[in-house]
């Protein structure tokens, strides 16, 4: 069977500092899912865990701000989650515990966030070569991966990403092997946790987009299960991602049998809530 497009885990609110926007507020994204026919929506802001330390020049916000927005709103047709996008600093250090990741509804992991302007990254980061680049990633994504966490609520978000290496946004993922691709990917599907699709395939010529689909790929023979997430920060984001969705369902021929299961477990007990 076809993969449903049926949920968005990847949502931030005005509550982001890479949002800020006023429109983008709950009830707005909740409208979003209903108009999309979605049954379940995550919301991630960006936040910092208030119990580690974070010795870098970004002032995150923490996770007891962030919990200022419960209770979210909700809709018998479609669940809305209270989650959290954590993101490594400089330092590598992630900004969850996992005690408060047990307490997330969702947890978003990003190792992939190591461009300089935002996530208070080291100075000397965003000069790194390709080379460099994909070798602190790798190390990055393991050192996530051995993290004492709840990873059947975890997703790995946009493992493409082009901020691992700003400067060379296609070239630093040629240089992740094969072997260490499936190495990668191997232990997520061995932790259980979700790996998200995101990218938009309308933004790629032929060529880059096998680069980009290639590790997915990867992770589908190495036993993976995906989710989607627009990671949407305004409402102008929410235009064409369901049509995006079904485009990457299509390239990677996602059945629903590749879905991630906290979705349809998720999904399963809302409606019989609902009942």
């Amino acid at each position: 069977m076809r993969y449903t497009i049926d949920h968005d885990l990847h949502i931030h609110s005005r509550f982001s500092i890479c949002s800020s926007d006023a429109r983008q507020t709950p009830e707005a994204i909740l409208a979003y899912g209903l108009a999309s026919g979605f049954r379940l929506l995550a919301l991630t802001d960006h936040a910092w865990d208030d119990e580690i330390e974070c010795p870098t020049p970004f002032k995150w916000r923490t996770l007891n701000d962030a919990k200022a927005l419960l209770p979210l709103p909700q809709s018998p047709k479609c669940r809305f989650v209270f989650g959290l996008e954590a993101d490594m600093n400089c330092f590598d250090t992630l900004g969850i515990t996992p005690q408060h990741t047990q307490e997330l509804e969702l947890c978003l992991l990003s190792a992939s966030h190591m461009h300089s302007y935002q996530f208070g990254s080291h100075p000397d980061l965003h000069t790194q070569s390709p080379e460099e680049s994909a070798a602190r990633y790798k190390k990055r994504l393991h050192l996530m991966m051995d993290a004492p966490l709840p990873f059947e609520k975890c997703g790995l978000t946009h493992f493409t990403c082009g901020s691992v290496c700003p400067q060379a946004p296609i070239d630093w993922l040629k240089l992740l092997s094969d072997r260490e691709l499936e190495d990668i990917f191997t232990k997520a599907a061995t932790k259980g946790m979700g790996i998200e699709l995101n990218f938009n395939p309308d933004g790629y010529n032929q060529e880059d987009l096998k680069i980009i689909l290639h590790p997915y790929f990867i992770a589908k023979k190495a036993g993976c299960t995906f989710y989607f997430g627009g990671d949407a920060h305004h409402p102008e984001g929410f235009f064409a991602t369901r049509s995006r969705f079904e485009k990457i369902v299509d390239l990677l021929e996602l059945e629903e049998k590749h879905k991630f299961p906290y979705v349809t477990e998720t999904i399963a007990k809302a409606n019989a809530e609902s009942n």
